[in-house]
């Protein structure tokens, strides 16, 4: 004991004057704008929407007097210097507990214990601690109880947490994903050389029943919450949502999930997907494969984007009601688990999806054939090696472009000025013209958010 009070007093000191709490310090860290009302963080985040696309006008400015893009003139008087309409933020419909995935991490507080929840860069001189995740408003009542739970397993397991500096110790990280119908899954990782093979086994084969108690606990405490009588000894009217564990060995210096190709996914109880269900459609989601963090929010933009992109169809389609329509194509580029496309599909002739990430494109495939979807296809590949040409600024056959930004600061002066700069040698075909911005709160709580720019040519 006089070791663990040596340490935190140690820490302590380094720290100074700062007289927050631990917990504060954390929130701090992972919700910079916990401590502002709501409605003051739509407002930062739309002061910022604005300068973003205020800096998108300055980098076209340098090129104003040139012929294509004479509309920025009448455009930064219309639309407070911005190149294009600007629409305000859409806020979360859930700003508190909305993570659908939380990633902790395995480590010890300031007393020394382990504990399961958020590294966190409390101390001076790089001296770090991992705090647990009660106190974090963007987490989940079901991923806190998760944490919680884990911790005691791993106490009672007698094997350390792993020490990223020493890269040594048995438990390492846990992913917790739920969804809105109440499934949750469960990732654990552990360093399985820190130990014995026996003890290996030992230790993973009783996370089985443990989970299996645990799902039940949250599934009661989440019935109960919902105004369910949980005291009577009727059977269920409906069964218990699934739940699924699942477990990585990792011996590796990389201190996150490598994916499933370097080190193997085991699957201990249920299944090695969970599923959820966004605009009527259900999405499988495998261990490393992309979905938005925040469920009801998602809805919102996804709409958003069904409807720019259908729009954008019907504007190019002939004035001639009685013409023959074009074939409708998209390009669903970083596609994830095909979501977007997905959504989009029933109204247009063909789909293409575009993913990096193999266990996403299985997803997305399977997620496909799921839904009999068959006039949509995709592609495991980086968009550059896959699309090449296709993509190009100078495809004449692309007329209209929806970005979908979620760092928008970062390709400003990159991919927007690609598309929007006057044609040159470097740069063939016509420009692309920014027509309409939408930014959506995907994030409350910290500085992040979606930001839809739409352009056409």
């Amino acid at each position: 004991m006089q070791q663990l009070a040596g340490r935190r007093a140690t820490l302590l000191a380094l720290d100074g004057d700062d007289q927050r709490t631990p917990d504060e310090r954390l929130a701090d860290q992972v919700t910079p704008l916990w401590r502002k009302p709501y409605d003051m963080q739509l407002q930062k985040k739309q002061t910022e929407v604005m300068h973003v696309m205020r800096d998108l006008t300055g980098a076209l400015g340098l090129h104003r007097g040139r012929r294509q893009l004479r509309y920025l003139e009448g455009a930064m008087v219309a639309y407070a210097g911005a190149p294009c309409p600007v629409g305000t933020i859409v806020p979360a419909p859930q700003p508190n507990g909305y993570r659908n995935k939380c990633e902790f991490t395995f480590g010890v507080d300031v007393n020394g214990e382990l504990t399961v929840g958020f590294l966190c860069g409390l101390f001076k001189e790089g001296h770090t601690a991992v705090l647990g995740p009660d106190a974090c408003l963007h987490v989940s009542d079901a991923a806190k109880h998760v944490a919680r739970a884990l911790q005691a397993y791993a106490r009672d397991s007698g094997l350390p947490a792993y020490d990223r500096h020493t890269k040594t110790g048995f438990w390492r990280l846990a992913v917790v994903r739920t969804n809105e119908t109440g499934e949750i899954q469960v990732i654990v990782q552990a360093n399985g050389g820190a130990t014995t093979a026996s003890r290996l086994a030992a230790v993973t084969e009783g996370l089985v029943p443990f989970w299996a108690e645990t799902a039940a606990t949250i599934h009661r405490a989440a019935a109960a919450g919902a105004g369910a009588d949980t005291d009577t000894d009727a059977p269920a009217s409906t069964p218990a949502p699934a739940t699924s564990l699942l477990f990585q060995d990792w011996r590796g210096d990389f201190n996150g999930f490598p994916g499933t190709v370097s080190a193997p996914v085991t699957v201990l109880s249920g299944l090695p997907y969970i599923t959820e269900r966004l605009l009527g459609l259900d999405f499988r989601i495998s261990p490393g494969a992309f979905f938005q963090v925040n469920t009801p929010a998602t809805i919102g933009l996804y709409t958003y984007l069904r409807e720019a992109v259908l729009a954008a169809f019907a504007a190019a389609a002939p004035s001639d009601a009685s013409a023959p329509r074009p074939p409708s194509l998209v390009l669903d580029l970083c596609c994830g688990t095909g979501t977007i496309g997905l959504a989009i599909a029933p109204a247009v002739t063909h789909v293409i999806g575009v993913e990096m990430v193999p266990a996403a494109v299985d997803d997305a495939k399977a997620n496909a054939a799921a839904q009999g979807q068959t006039n949509i296809e995709f592609i495991c590949s980086k968009v550059e090696d896959a699309m090449d040409q296709v993509v190009a600024r100078g495809s004449a056959i692309i007329t209209s472009i929806i970005y979908v930004a979620c760092n928008a600061k970062a390709v400003v002066s990159s991919d927007w000025m690609t598309l929007c700069s006057p044609t040159s040698k470097k740069l063939s075909g016509r420009p692309f013209r920014p027509v309409r911005a939408q930014p959506f709160d995907l994030f409350p709580h910290t500085p992040h958010y979606e930001l839809v720019v739409e352009f056409t040519r």
